[in-house]
């Protein structure tokens, strides 16, 4: 796992899916950036994420070898997503992370 964490910004790529389509709630730390700073992937230490007391985390990792001591981290075990078994890791290939289609493109897609 990547020592680096980011903040998926909520009207956005797959942000919209899990925002929008999911129902779950952004965090507040998105709402928090200065809007000329936010980005479609908004860099967070691993400390200000367990600040969140997130329920679910959806994790990417690109990286399979590096950051192994993250998953080690009092931190990290902390959170109650990891904790309650709430962690959810997404491949690094999967298109959903990049772009989300409109209800129109989804049904015409299922032709």
């Amino acid at each position: 796992m990547s020592k680096n964490f980011y903040l998926v910004d909520e009207t956005r790529s797959s942000g919209a899916m899990l925002y929008k389509d999911l129902g779950l709630k952004p965090p507040n730390l998105l709402s928090d950036l200065p809007e000329g700073s936010k980005a479609v992937w908004n860099p967070i230490s691993l400390e200000k994420l367990a600040t969140l007391n997130a329920d679910y985390v959806f994790l990417v990792n690109s990286d399979k070898n590096a950051g192994e001591d993250s998953l080690k981290d009092p931190v990290w075990q902390g959170i109650p997503a990891v904790k309650n078994g709430h962690v959810f890791e997404i491949p690094s290939t999967s298109s959903w992370l990049y772009s989300v289609g409109s209800p129109a493109s989804k049904s015409w897609t299922k032709r």
